[in-house]
């Protein structure tokens, strides 16, 4: 899977673009479209500084950046999946 990452370029804070990219890479890394909480877990191997709420806001923002989907059915938890545009 060839992933483009371009949006770093947009960034200017070091340990932001860390931790985007954790998360960024804890979503595109699964072979499923995870919960938060499997997001969150993935994210505590690659660097334990990032709590839950932080997760919750970098994928906030990723979302708002068009770089991931949020997905719900009903009233299923949200899962997350890469967005169609970052896969080129």
């Amino acid at each position: 899977m060839m992933i483009n990452h371009s949006w770093h370029a947009k960034l200017d804070n070091t340990d932001e673009v860390t931790e985007r990219t954790v998360v960024f890479t804890a979503v595109a890394e699964s072979t499923a479209h995870p919960y938060i909480v499997e997001i969150h877990r993935r994210t505590q191997l690659a660097d334990p500084r990032i709590n839950l709420s932080k997760v919750h806001a970098l994928l906030a923002l990723l979302v708002h950046e068009r770089l991931i989907d949020r997905r719900q059915f009903g009233r299923s938890k949200p899962r997350y999946v890469l967005a169609s545009r970052i896969l080129r």
